[in-house]
């Protein structure tokens, strides 16, 4: 909810939002079962279409 809002504040400034899940990663965070880690993470999201 909050990307769109955003996005319908951003409008009048010709910009776009995308949101992007990085999956279960292996942070201190995601924890040490993380499925992926960082750089594969990174990775995938750059060469997603």
């Amino acid at each position: 909810m909050v990307m769109k809002s955003l996005s319908i504040d951003l409008k009048p400034h010709d910009m776009s939002l995308i949101t992007l899940h990085p999956g279960w990663v292996r942070t201190d965070m995601g924890g040490p079962n993380g499925l992926i880690d960082v750089d594969e993470s990174v990775t995938g999201m750059k060469t997603s279409n």
